[in-house]
Order: C-alpha cells, then sequence, then structure tokens
C-alpha cells in the first residue's frame, strides 16, 4: 500500500535525479503541490518533513517577519 505522502516524495526525488529541482532551489509551495496532486496541505507537509528526515532535502529558515 502506498501511503499519498509517498507519491509526493517520489515525485521530488524524480525532480532532483532529473536535475529539474537543485540544491540551490526552493520546494514547490505547500498549496502548488497539494492542487497539483489533489491532496491536503498537511499532507504535502508531511511529504517534506519525511524528505528532510530522510536527508533529501533540507529545511532553511526564511526571513523574520
Amino acid at each position: 500500500m502506498t501511503y499519498e505522502y509517498q507519491k509526493v516524495c517520489d515525485y521530488v526525488c524524480t525532480l532532483i535525479h532529473k536535475r529539474q529541482l537543485r540544491e540551490d532551489m526552493k520546494l514547490p509551495s505547500l498549496r502548488k503541490m497539494a492542487e497539483k496532486f489533489d491532496l491536503s496541505i498537511p499532507t504535502i507537509h508531511r511529504a517534506y518533513c519525511q524528505l528532510e528526515k530522510q536527508g533529501i532535502v533540507r529545511s532553511k529558515p526564511g526571513p523574520p517577519h
């Protein structure tokens, strides 16, 4: 059984492998990915957290508001 968030993880890994997503680039926004996959924003967030946990992507703090 494949979880919905895993489809997002696989997609991001494919983008990285094809060099369409490089280290210096931001991941697509949660909202954009939610629309693309017809999933909830929390599901996309879970995928991004999983990718970070696996060391595939890393989080960088944004500017303070």
